[in-house]
């Protein structure tokens, strides 16, 4: 374990009581704990309050992020989606293609659902995602009747064709 060092002891002459270290600054013990004397800050002007969210009634809806902020942007942009009825991946990646950072998109994708749900909104939301949801799996449902359409043609054209070989090696016996 080492040594410790150990701090230099001043000379009488070197050391410095408190008062006058105090004496030197033109202050006192008793000013000690008063503050610099400087004025205390001004308190800044209060922010003007963005002007709320209305609904088509004009009634007041809690619960919208305040005008202006990056929360703000991604309720809006989802509100502007929906009739489009997106599904939850589109729409987060509707707004990572608008610069919103995805981790918030997809937070406030969430407290948007959420707050739809709470606010007896979400049937017409639903309503488009809905019917977005029967298109894609209506086109989805063609693709694969395409493809089982496009293999059982395929399946048919090569059993046509070995039944043609055996006919053809059946006439070639028949002739021999």
């Amino acid at each position: 374990m080492p040594k410790r060092k150990e701090a230099p002891v001043k000379e009488e002459s070197e050391a410095v009581t408190l008062e006058e270290a105090l004496a030197e600054e033109g202050k006192t013990v008793a000013d000690i704990g008063k503050g610099n004397g400087k004025s205390k800050k001004e308190k800044a002007p209060k922010k003007e309050k963005p002007e709320p969210v209305r609904d088509a009634e004009g009634n007041v809806v809690k619960g919208y992020p305040g005008a202006g902020t990056a929360t703000r942007a991604v309720w809006d942009l989802v509100d502007s989606k929906v009739p489009e009825g997106l599904s939850r991946k589109e729409m987060i990646d509707a707004c990572v293609a608008a610069g919103i950072n995805k981790a918030t998109a997809s937070t406030q994708y969430a407290l948007w659902r959420k707050h739809h749900i709470h606010h007896g909104n979400w049937a017409d939301v639903e309503k488009f995602m809905d019917a977005r949801k029967a298109e894609k799996d209506a086109a989805k449902a063609k693709v694969k009747a395409d493809e089982k359409a496009q293999k059982d043609a395929e399946k048919a054209a090569k059993k046509a064709e070995k039944e043609a070989k055996k006919a053809e090696k059946k006439e070639a016996k028949a002739e021999k």
